[in-house]
């Protein structure tokens, strides 16, 4: 292979972030809105840097050439193929180390996140400029390749450093930040079970349609609240209203008892408001703390009490890492 390095970097470094949903999930596949939130605090690294005779790829759940990666790699392989179509680089010989503190199957977009610091890192061992657009463009590659049919939400969230508003098919924005609080994020250390939980929804709107719609309703309305109430730095409220997100979220027979048993530690403890975040059937929860201070006493109960890993991150904007 062919391994000039003209107009490349030596080393280069793609960074992003996790992401969890702040309230809105299972209603916003009825339409109804739903905000997800970045997570700064949770990184993902990816050095690309100038090897011999190979584009290979380094990570804890392959390394070898990227090739030959497994079928849950696929989309990394065709982001990397068309991004060295695209720069005309096919024969570049490279080495990829993805480096990630965010856990799989949790409801933190590790797989957006990976490629979002892919193509970032990609880019620079260039020393070519992308924009956003072209970012999520690319990025959508490797979704649909992993998911089919993503919403683009994830990808959009790993890349920013403000909420996003979305609603499905519709519309996709940030949403500014004013308000001074801490989210305690808490792993149950079970996987999540997003496409068994959606079709119990949805199952339910089949066989009790005016109740279950009902409580989907409400989800929406209290979206709309939080989007005011993250916007204004009502605290008190926005934690009223991700315990009656939770509540709803139950109701409809998605949460699972180590959730609510975190919830409820967390609500005995001083939370403002906590609830489930992504599909449910296990996967993570968070709870909305005022302090930092609050926020690492309860981090450590969590821990205590049965989480096997707790994140923190300050919902104020001058603690988001933005990341160009």
């Amino acid at each position: 292979m062919n391994n000039s390095s003209d107009n490349l970097m030596p080393k280069s470094i793609g960074t992003s972030h996790a992401k969890i949903i702040l309230i809105g999930e299972h209603s916003v596949v009825y339409s109804q809105p739903a905000i997800a939130f970045p997570l700064s605090n949770v990184k993902i690294s990816v050095t690309t840097e100038a090897i011999a005779d190979k584009q290979w790829i380094a990570s804890r759940f392959y390394s070898g050439e990227i090739k030959n990666v497994p079928m849950n790699m696929h989309g990394i392989k065709k982001v990397v193929h068309y991004i060295l179509s695209l720069l005309n680089k096919q024969k570049q010989s490279f080495k990829l180390t993805i480096e990630s503190e965010i856990p799989s199957e949790r409801g933190m977009g590790s797989s957006a996140a990976t490629i979002i610091a892919i193509i970032r890192s990609l880019y620079a061992f260039f020393n070519t400029e992308i924009s956003r657009e072209e970012l999520l463009f690319i990025a959508n590659i490797a979704e649909t390749t992993t998911h089919g049919s993503p919403s683009g939400i994830d990808a959009a969230t790993t890349s920013s450093h403000e909420p996003i508003w979305f609603i499905k098919h519709k519309e996709a924005y940030s949403v500014p930040l004013n308000i001074e609080a801490t989210l305690v994020v808490a792993d149950t250390g079970i996987k999540g079970q997003t496409g068994l939980t959606v079709g119990q929804v949805r199952d339910r709107v089949l066989s009790s349609p005016d109740a279950t719609e009902k409580i989907i309703a409400e989800l929406g309305q209290l979206t709309s609240m939080a989007k005011s109430q993250i916007t204004t730095d009502d605290a008190i409220s926005l934690g009223h209203t991700l315990t009656r997100s939770h509540e709803l979220l139950k109701d409809l027979g998605v949460s699972h008892p180590k959730l609510d048993f975190l919830v409820e530690t967390s609500l005995s403890n001083g939370a403002l408001g906590a609830k489930l975040t992504g599909g449910g059937g296990g996967g993570c929860m968070i709870a909305l703390v005022k302090t930092p201070e609050e926020a690492l006493n309860l981090s450590h109960l969590l821990n205590r009490n049965g989480a096997i890993s707790t994140w923190i991150q300050p919902l104020t904007k001058e603690s988001q890492d933005i990341e160009k």
